[in-house]
């Protein structure tokens, strides 16, 4: 199963995307963003771990997504929050992210550690967080992040000459870009939207009955598929994306296989590996 897409962004800026899970038991979902114009490149892997917590499911999220700014060379190493289902058997349906987070970022010497906090039982508030920006050598403390995630937040920095506060981020003032992705008749079969389309219709309209229904179908149609490959004494192998000797998942093709004469050239090339059909 894959998933693939393209952003255009302002300035006639064009932005790609593509994922696929590379592996079904245990689950994990590989993925990979390029901006050529922007010499923004992004990989990493997604496993996620599920577990039920009486009246929550929590899903407990490792891997990492690794972040390279070709302009300045920096990389910039992202880990992940977990996530919360709250209310699964009685009570109001919440969702929420907790537990840290890091970025860091070697070259520069920096750590960003984020603590997403969870509602507590008789107070607190939604969607809170609060970190720190550590010199990583030093121990020091450059920069203090806190407020909601999905509202504000502002950032305390320390000066020669105090304390100043700023928004560091405003949900209000931030556009979102759609996805442009292929209708779902021009999709390959296994094209997540294509795939899944009868379980979401079904999950729109409140039918819980039929998206377990079409769900279950196609968890039978995958294991059908590994019982034949098996089988056939065959060996599945992701489309997109690769197993490096530090074992993780790279594209095949990596950032650094990219034309180097123009933008337009590295675009065709992105294009021809993302939308190429089968």
């Amino acid at each position: 199963e894959f998933f693939r897409c393209r952003y255009d962004l302002p300035g006639n800026v064009k932005a790609y995307f593509i994922s696929e899970q590379v592996s079904h038991h245990p689950p994990m979902t590989a993925f990979a963003y390029y901006c050529p114009e922007k010499n923004t490149f992004i990989e990493g892997d997604l496993r996620p771990k599920g577990k039920f917590l009486g009246n929550s499911v929590g899903v407990f999220l490792s891997g990492s997504t690794r972040i390279y700014l070709k302009d300045f060379d920096e990389e910039y190493i992202v880990t992940y929050p977990n996530m919360y289902a709250r209310g699964i058997l009685f009570g109001k349906m919440v969702l929420e992210i907790g537990e840290k987070a890091t970025i860091t970022c070697a070259k520069n010497d920096l750590l960003f550690r984020i603590e997403f906090k969870t509602k507590g039982f008789f107070g607190g508030s939604y969607n809170q967080v609060s970190g720190k920006i550590k010199n990583i050598s030093e121990n020091e403390i450059l920069a203090e992040i806190s407020g909601n995630w999905e509202k504000v937040m502002k950032m305390k920095r320390k000066t020669s000459k105090g304390a100043t506060e700023s928004v560091f981020f405003d949900s209000e003032a931030e556009k979102i870009t759609p996805l442009i992705v292929a209708d779902i008749e021009e999709q390959e079969d296994n094209e997540s939207r294509r795939l899944w389309r009868h379980a979401t219709k079904a999950i729109a309209g409140k039918d819980l009955n039929l998206a377990t229904e079409e769900k279950t179908k196609i968890e039978e149609q995958q294991r059908n598929d590994v019982k034949e490959r098996a089988e056939k004494n065959e060996t599945w192998t992701p489309r997109f994306f690769e197993l490096g000797h530090d074992s993780k998942y790279h594209p095949l093709l990596h950032f650094t296989g990219l034309s180097s004469e123009t933008a337009e050239a590295s675009n065709k090339q992105i294009e021809e590996f993302i939308f190429s059909k089968k």
